[in-house]
C-alpha cells in the first residue's frame, strides 16, 4: 500500500496526489516506480470527486470517465462497485 487516509504517511500521500492529479504517463511512472500492482478507485469518496474536479484533465478524472490507460486492466467483478480495482499490466 502506498497511501491511506492517515497523516503519518506524508511521502506516500503526496505521491498519490501527484499520480492522481497528473497525466496518465506521470501516474504510470509513480505506480511502476513504487512497484504497485493494483490501483483502487472509490467513485463515491468526496476526496476522489474533489481531486478529479481540481485536475479535470488528470489521471484520476480520466479513470472516473472510464478512460482506462493501456497500462491498467480492470479487475473482473469490481466494475461499477463502490471500490473498483485495476491491475497494473506487466511487460
Amino acid at each position: 500500500m502506498l497511501a491511506g487516509p492517515y497523516h503519518r504517511n506524508g511521502e506516500g500521500n503526496l505521491l498519490v496526489l501527484d499520480a492522481f492529479t497528473g497525466t496518465s504517463t506521470a501516474a504510470e511512472a509513480v505506480v511502476r516506480g513504487q512497484h504497485i500492482g493494483l490501483v483502487a478507485l472509490c467513485r463515491g469518496n468526496s476526496e476522489t470527486r474533489f481531486l478529479a474536479g481540481q485536475s479535470p484533465d488528470g489521471f484520476l478524472a480520466a479513470l472516473i470517465k472510464g478512460q482506462v490507460p493501456s497500462w491498467l486492466e480492470p479487475v473482473a467483478g469490481t466494475e461499477g462497485k463502490a471500490l473498483e480495482l485495476y491491475r497494473v499490466r506487466t511487460g
